[in-house]
């Protein structure tokens, strides 16, 4: 199986250019999966390369037009790259012209950057977010979750709970619930995401 996988971040950008770039190197691609308007720091999971790597196997390609599609977020793109990797699903970035796949030594040596960027990235995420909290308080902002809020209860999804949990125990995609629910992958990632944290707004 092989996907193919178009990200642009603004309505006002085309797909065309990834798509023609892909095609013009005559790859075959069964699945074509493309996000617009999507910004490459979203979770990769609540993208629709979620569809691929979760139900890539052993063998499978992602095909995209050059690294940057993956994602902005380093350490997002770290994870991305890290479960391809142990799933033996390549990756293909056309414009670098590099195939990241598990016994290709660029490979290694890629993650190890993105490891080493992703963590400080994370460092100067924290520090940013600790400045702006000392900041806050020194203006006497009060700090902390504001009460009151829609309870987890109260949300569409949640008469379908045991039902969502079960596809995801399953290995089932966020897309693919989405479609059987009739609703957006992206709801159904922050629905879980919120039973996972065990949120619940009093």
């Amino acid at each position: 199986m092989r996907y193919a996988y178009i990200r642009v971040s603004t309505d006002k950008q085309t797909t065309e250019n990834q798509r023609t770039l892909i095609e013009s190197r005559g790859f075959k691609i069964d699945e074509w999966l493309v996000d617009e308007a999507t910004h490459g720091t979203d979770d990769w999971k609540i993208r629709s390369i979620e569809k691929a790597v979760t139900e890539s196997k052993e063998g499978d390609e992602i095909v995209v037009a050059e690294l940057s599609r993956l994602g902005r977020s380093l350490s997002n793109v770290l994870e991305l790259v890290e479960k391809c990797r142990k799933k033996e699903v390549v990756i293909i970035c056309i414009r670098e012209g590099i195939e990241l796949r598990d016994d290709n030594p660029i490979t290694k040596l890629l993650i190890s950057i993105l490891g080493s960027l992703a963590e400080m990235e994370r460092n100067l995420i924290a520090q940013r977010t600790k400045d702006a909290l000392a900041r806050k308080k020194a203006e006497g902002i009060i700090l902390g979750r504001p009460k009151g809020g829609a309870k987890i209860e109260s949300l569409k999804l949640f008469k379908q709970k045991d039902k969502i949990l079960k596809m995801r125990s399953a290995g089932v995609s966020y897309s693919e619930i989405g479609r059987k629910l009739h609703v957006h992958r992206i709801t159904v990632a922050r629905f879980v995401r919120k039973l996972e944290q065990g949120i619940n707004h009093d």
